[in-house]
């Protein structure tokens, strides 16, 4: 009976190091994606700040509020232009007025890390 139990611990044991392993490569995956987009180069402070600053333009105007994905991805891709914010952001033009994306696009670059270095290694490479 003892060498039952024990074969299923076994099998257990192997169920855990193979999920463990898959999450090994799936937080690798994710790390080595992140330091090839502008996200690299934000901190912790960067991410708090922002999510702070969006809270306050939400509260003085319920508009604008963005969903959680959104804000993800305005971490994530850090856009610079109209046309970028307009792909993160669901039916941007009919939520926000242009005087909006562009306050916005100002916060962004006020409190996130600059992805200049993106774009010269791209001209350079």
């Amino acid at each position: 009976a003892n060498g039952g139990g024990g074969g299923g611990k076994s099998g257990r044991s192997k169920d855990h190091r193979k999920a463990l392993a898959e999450r090994d490569w799936v937080v690798d995956n994710v790390l080595k994606y992140l330091e090839s987009t502008p996200a690299a180069e934000q901190t912790a402070d960067d991410a708090h700040k922002l999510l702070a600053k969006l809270k306050e333009m939400e509260e003085k105007d319920p508009s604008l509020e963005l969903m959680p994905a959104e804000k993800l991805q305005l971490l994530d891709m850090r856009p610079s232009s109209p046309a970028e914010l307009h792909r993160i952001i669901e039916h941007c033009e009919k939520r926000f007025s242009e005087a909006q994306v562009d306050a916005l696009l100002a916060l962004l670059d006020e409190i996130l890390p600059k992805q200049e270095l993106y774009e010269d290694n791209e001209v350079e490479g």
